[in-house]
């Protein structure tokens, strides 16, 4: 997730070089989940609120260029 994280911090700051980067290294270190629907999927949790606050992280990894599907 640290660099899932920081794709969609650097993607939110407008940095989508290193937004792109560092989906990247997420995506060629053989993730379970390459697309933000499988993300979806692997949560730990299924509660309200902590749903709410992954949005922002998923904004961030559209914008760094991840798929939905």
């Amino acid at each position: 997730w640290s660099l899932l994280m920081l794709a969609s911090a650097y993607a939110h700051i407008g940095c989508l070089d290193d937004a792109k980067k560092f989906l990247d290294l997420y995506l060629n270190g053989d993730p379970a989940a390459k697309t933000i629907s499988e993300l979806r999927h692997q949560l730990p949790s299924n509660r309200p609120g902590y749903l709410r606050g992954l949005e922002p992280v998923y904004e961030g990894l559209r914008r760094a260029g991840m798929p939905e599907e």
